[in-house]
């Protein structure tokens, strides 16, 4: 589990979490300041969206291809 030091994070320290936040490996804490940031980023928000949307195309490759 990853977890975060500070109480505020920067938008390079978001984006270096985000795969390990969608992948459920921070601990709570860690993912509750992520979602902090977040809420007040939309670069980062957007950032996010952008990630699950790739992981969702390679999810539907992969199912496509095992076929």
């Amino acid at each position: 589990m990853i977890t975060l030091r500070r109480r505020d994070i920067s938008c390079e320290r978001a984006v270096s979490l985000v795969t390990a936040y969608l992948d459920g490996a921070l601990t709570r804490s860690a993912s509750a300041r992520l979602e902090r940031h977040l809420a007040g980023c939309p670069y980062c928000t957007e950032y996010l969206a952008q990630i699950r949307a790739t992981m969702g195309l390679v999810a539907a490759s992969l199912r496509t291809d095992d076929l």
